[in-house]
């Protein structure tokens, strides 16, 4: 209903909302393909409209729901993603919470030298420089 209102308003702000609102539903409930589903329809209108905080947010859920499903690349490759647009940005919030999640998934997957390296970043507050 309320994607179907979002969309004969012509409401991207609406629609967007919808979407997220939808995934985090489908997150609580275990229903992570149809939360996938949302997220990226979110994260897709978020380009489009460049609403580029509501975008990090987007790959930060959808980094949650892979790396609840195990699909540890694909969670990496979210929170790379997130964490490229968080140095575009200037959101160094969401460049800590990337190099904590990034640290987590190498750890769970063995790598070590990579978990160690992006939880110190984390951890010390280490951030990219804005002239890098």
């Amino acid at each position: 209903m309320i994607i179907l209102l979002g969309l004969k308003a012509h409401d991207a702000h609406l629609l967007k909302l919808a979407h997220q609102i939808f995934g985090v539903l489908a997150t609580f409930y275990r229903i992570p393909n149809e939360a996938i589903k949302h997220f990226n329809y979110c994260k897709n209108l978020c380009s489009e409209t460049h609403d580029h905080e509501r975008k990090l947010l987007m790959y930060n859920q959808l980094g949650v729901v892979l790396k609840s499903m195990k699909k540890y690349t694909s969670a990496v490759r979210c929170y790379k993603k997130m964490l490229a647009l968080s140095w575009e940005i200037g959101k160094r919030d969401y460049e800590f919470q990337a190099y904590d999640s990034l640290g987590l998934l190498y750890f769970y997957t063995k790598d070590i030298d990579k978990a160690r390296y992006y939880h110190e970043r984390a951890f010390k507050g280490v951030y990219e420089s804005e002239q890098s």
